[in-house]
């Protein structure tokens, strides 16, 4: 990233504070990256008020037009400003760390994981120094650096780290302890996008139990598990048992859930999924009927996982004997997709592809 390798490469750092720079999470992250490097900060007051976290440091008040003077200009070619950052090799104090760590956490709620992990690896470290190793805070760093990076498409990676770190948690936390827990429902997620549908399947097996034991079957967390569990267990071939256990957990998740709740939808849809490859086609395009119209009414027409039951819904109806119904729905579904998500969206491509299969 070109501003990061500025920041990276610069002999000093000027921030301009205002009031939208305040609430800028770019400039907060510009902030971060000259902290994590050593950099000279050299902040210029052009509106409001000067940074909190930046009140360590003398600033420059350059408002209402006015420019910088010869003292700050000396500074800035000196290279020092009062009370710099430490060098990268010391440690950060805690509550910058916890900064940094929630910003790592913004980035990858917005989807941005390569960005996300890049920072958080220098949390763990400096956590680790900080805080010390079994720190339950520097136990949450590497967890979701391990989530990041597995969510950055590096799933050996990450399942690589969640053992490490479902093995710590174990001992510093305890086995029955939520983290513990969490970390071993994420290695076994990424032990299962990796590719090892039986090792997932083995893992859930174990961590369903658990979570019904100490959390009970109603948990939301218990739910996630039993959900994941029966679609692996379907991935690996057994559509009998996965059908089984996706009509239970529709059933609590509508009981405890709501019948409207998104992940109550989802399992509907993988229960409607593994009727269909079990081979009763008619059953899942009447159950997937049924998903799309909820879908569409609570998510929205255009929502992913509306368009998502739609192809099924249509492949299902293809696959029961109508391949002029499929087609006349996929040829819908392929223009609301690239209205949607674009012409080159591996889901349109995959939709495209079907709708040649039946159209033919």
């Amino acid at each position: 990233m070109v501003i990061e390798q500025q920041i990276d490469t610069c002999a000093a750092f000027v921030v301009v504070m205002s009031p939208a720079s305040n609430s800028s999470v770019w400039v907060d992250r510009e902030i971060d990256q000259a902290e994590l490097n050593g950099k000279q900060i050299f902040p210029l007051l052009l509106g409001g008020r000067r940074f909190f976290r930046l009140a360590n440091l003398q600033f420059e008040d350059v408002t209402d037009g006015r420019m910088p003077t010869a003292g700050f200009t000396t500074r800035l070619r000196g290279g020092q400003n009062t009370a710099p950052p430490a060098p990268a090799a010391a440690p950060v104090d805690a509550k910058t760390l916890t900064r940094q760590h929630n910003d790592a956490v913004r980035m990858f709620e917005r989807g941005d994981y390569a960005e996300a992990a890049d920072l958080l690896h220098h949390v763990v470290a400096d956590r680790a120094r900080v805080l010390g190793a079994d720190h339950p805070k520097t136990l949450n760093s590497r967890h979701n650096l391990a989530y990041s990076i597995g969510q950055s498409g590096d799933r050996a990676e990450a399942v690589r780290l969640f053992r490490a770190v479902v093995a710590d948690r174990t001992r510093v936390l305890g086995a029955d302890h939520s983290d513990t827990l969490d970390s071993r429902h994420y290695l076994a997620y990424n032990v299962s996008e990796g590719g090892d549908r039986a090792e997932a399947t083995r893992l859930y097996r174990a961590l369903v139990a658990d979570r019904t034991r100490v959390l009970g079957a109603d948990h939301f967390d218990t739910l996630t598990s039993r959900h994941n569990l029966a679609h692996n267990i379907g991935w690996g071939g057994d559509r009998a048992e996965a059908v089984r256990l996706f009509r239970a957990v529709v059933a609590d998740r509508t009981r405890v859930l709501g019948a409207d709740h998104s992940n109550t939808l989802n399992s509907r849809h993988n229960l409607a999924h593994n009727i269909g490859e079990g081979g009763d086609r008619a059953e899942a395009a009447r159950l997937f009927r049924a998903v799309v119209a909820d879908r569409t009414r609570v998510l929205g027409a255009d929502h992913p996982d509306t368009l998502t039951s739609r192809h099924n819904l249509a492949h299902n109806i293809g696959k029961g004997g109508d391949r002029a119904e499929a087609a006349r729905l996929f040829r819908a579904l392929v223009a609301d997709r690239i209205r949607v998500q674009g012409a080159a969206h591996p889901s349109t491509e995959v939709s495209r592809e079907y709708l040649k299969y039946y159209d033919a």
